[in-house]
């Protein structure tokens, strides 16, 4: 059930209801240094998303995996992200009417 609230610190009610997947696993052998567990929960029914998000936890989790995971993974997913939102930015800020001036003209 997802919840919510009134004007966002009022009361809690029900919103509604949401699926999730939940992956759970446990990585051992090499390069770990010893086993890992990692889970994860994802909004949908995407069971391999939810799969591969639980190894990069079980990795991050590893103190011998994490600086790579980081640096190879995460650091870069991060960027891509960032790049996205600066381009839907540059996209919504292109339709941006300044009312003001509108109406000011029309004096």
């Amino acid at each position: 059930m997802v919840r919510s609230r009134i004007d966002a610190g009022g009361a809690r009610f029900n919103l509604g209801e949401a699926t999730v997947t939940r992956a759970t696993v446990r990585l051992h052998g090499e390069p770990l240094a010893a086993d890992a567990v990692g889970s994860a929960y994802v909004l949908g029914t995407d069971l391999e998303h939810a799969r591969l998000a639980a190894i990069f936890d079980g990795l991050l989790c590893d103190e011998g995996q994490r600086a790579r995971v980081m640096a190879e993974v995460v650091v870069p997913l991060q960027r891509e992200q960032a790049e996205r939102d600066a381009a839907r930015h540059a996209e919504a800020r292109s339709t941006l009417v300044d009312f003001f001036t509108v109406s000011r003209e029309h004096e």
